[in-house]
């Protein structure tokens, strides 16, 4: 019995000797192996798609240069817009790299861990991804992305309508396009931060914009309706020129039905810049020079060629002072940011404005649907001066003149009090009228300097 007892204990100390020093040995195998990876990346982690595993911080940042940031730092960016495609190169975009923070993540991997973790994360490996995050200039993608843009850019354009010798010809509308640079910016700086090869494709969104007014929308124009013509003097270099802008800038227009027409968003502000001139201009019932003056003529015409529609006004005032060009009570004065002519058209088809000004002559034609008009009907204007207001007359005295001797320094304007009825005329006569507008035209002082002067 003691025999086999201490045949037991002879056993059980060789075998925990040969415990330990399996151990022993295990453990220095496992130190060992640790220790040999203290200063490398462990095996299988991986920066973007390269595998670092085994190597120096010096030596994986060196191998990520040569295979990654380098290479694609060239790399082409191609964007699709349309049927063009337009290339760049990422290095535009002056690309910057956290390279050496994300090999540092990489070589700290597991590095932290307890020996026996450490030791099994080398030898029994399982793949670790770290990505690189990028920086750019991204002034310069939004420049290179505005640059794109206008390229392709393009406002809808409307059908047109011109006319030679009356005869109408409809041109065809085009369509605009716009590309999305929000969404373009947002797919160019994904491609860039996940870039995985040498070139990147990139199909922008491009919208299309329909033009409001088509040539199916007009094509029903066949006629000239309407008509009114002013004169004006071509020697008045200033006032002339202004008129024959303002009628280029409003010829051509189409107005639909249901639409409103305003006379100040076409023409603008009448700047120099546009070519306007300085003209005589009614100031506070005073002429003076600015820059614009005469447009009103303009703005006159295509009213009185309008109203024979039978299209009132929704907005129209008259001057403070009697216009030489028509008659009281039919002017429509124009001032910008402060007095428009507008109008609605109420017929059922589209208006089409030619406006002609040449050699002293302002015309305003207007082209729609025969049907728009009935051929035994017309409307016209007719004013009355309902109360007349002489100038009144101040006297200065003048040394340079005798006594009894007058001179005549401004000549007074008459005033007048109007009202202005539109006339219905079927087959020649007039069937009903209705009064349009009711207008005050203010007089203005006639100045007479008198002699002063005795005679010797």
């Amino acid at each position: 019995m003691g025999k086999n007892k201490n045949t037991f204990i002879i056993k059980l100390s060789i075998l925990s000797i040969c415990v330990i020093s399996i151990a022993g040995v295990f453990f220095m195998k496992v130190k060992s192996t640790v220790e040999r990876w203290n200063d490398k990346i462990y095996p299988s982690v991986y920066v973007e798609d390269i595998n670092l595993g085994g190597k120096t911080k010096e030596e994986a940042i060196k191998v990520m240069e040569e295979q990654y940031t380098e290479p694609f730092s060239q790399s082409v960016i191609k964007i699709k817009l349309g049927d063009v495609i337009k290339n760049t190169q990422l290095s535009n975009f002056e690309p910057k790299y956290n390279l050496e923070d994300t090999v540092a993540k990489a070589y700290e991997y597991g590095k932290s861990q307890k020996m026996m973790d450490k030791y099994s994360k080398i030898n029994k490996p399982s793949m670790n991804q770290y990505d690189i995050d990028y920086d750019f200039d991204y002034d310069k993608i939004d420049r290179f992305i505005s640059s794109l843009a206008s390229e392709v850019n393009r406002n809808p354009r409307n059908a047109t309508v011109s006319s030679v010798n009356e005869r109408v010809s409809v041109n065809e509308e085009e369509n605009g396009y716009r590309v999305d640079t929000k969404k373009l910016k947002e797919d160019l700086l994904d491609s860039l931060k996940n870039i995985k090869s040498e070139e990147v494709f990139i199909e922008a969104k491009v919208d299309v914009i329909k033009p409001t007014i088509t040539k199916e929308n007009l094509k029903i124009i066949d006629t000239k309706i309407s008509s009114f013509s002013s004169n004006y003097s071509i020697n008045a270099e200033g006032r002339a020129t202004n008129i024959e802008i303002a009628t280029e800038s409003l010829n051509g227009q189409v107005v639909m039905p249901g639409d409103e027409f305003s006379f100040n968003k076409i023409i603008g502000e009448t700047t120099a810049e546009k070519g306007y001139k300085p003209a005589t201009v009614i100031v506070e019932n005073e002429l003076k020079e600015e820059i614009g003056g005469g447009i009103c003529q303009v703005s006159t015409t295509l009213y009185n060629s309008i109203i024979q529609l039978n299209i009132k006004s929704t907005e129209r005032r008259n001057h403070t002072l009697t216009v030489a060009y028509v008659p009281v009570g039919t002017d429509a004065a124009v001032s910008y940011g402060y007095m428009d002519y507008r109008f609605k058209n109420t017929l059922k088809y589209p208006l089409y404005i030619e406006g002609i000004a040449n050699e002293g002559i302002l015309t305003f034609n207007i082209y729609s649907n025969s049907k728009a008009v009935q051929t035994d009907t017309s409307y016209r204007l007719r004013s009355e001066v309902i109360e007349t207001m002489q100038p009144k007359v101040e006297t200065v005295e003048d040394e340079k003149l005798e006594v009894g001797e007058k001179k005549e320094l401004q000549a007074g304007l008459t005033g007048y009090k109007s009202v202005t009825y539109l006339e219905k005329v079927v087959n020649g006569a007039v069937v009903s009228k209705e009064v349009i507008s009711k207008d005050i035209y203010s007089p203005t002082v006639t100045k007479i300097a008198i002699g002063k002067q005795k005679v010797h």
